[in-house]
């Protein structure tokens, strides 16, 4: 299997495209039991605006959770 390809696999589609159709609060609740997404917070708390670079693999719905705490952010 090559290092992309199960990007391609129906399972992945099932898997992540399923938060397109949360509503956002849903969504966010989902996020916010990662770790990553508390550090995040945390770290941007009164931030101003700010640019953020995403290299994603999905749907993208992660730039509507940050957008819906960040929405002076750059996507």
């Amino acid at each position: 299997m090559s290092q992309f390809e199960c990007w391609q696999k129906t399972k992945h589609v099932d898997v992540f495209d399923a938060r397109l159709f949360y509503p956002t609060f849903c969504l966010n609740q989902v996020y916010e039991n990662f770790n990553e997404f508390v550090l995040f917070k945390k770290r941007l708390a009164g931030a101003g605006p700010f640019k953020l670079l995403d290299i994603g693999c999905a749907t993208g719905e992660i730039s509507r959770y940050l957008r819906s705490f960040y929405p002076h952010m750059q996507y």
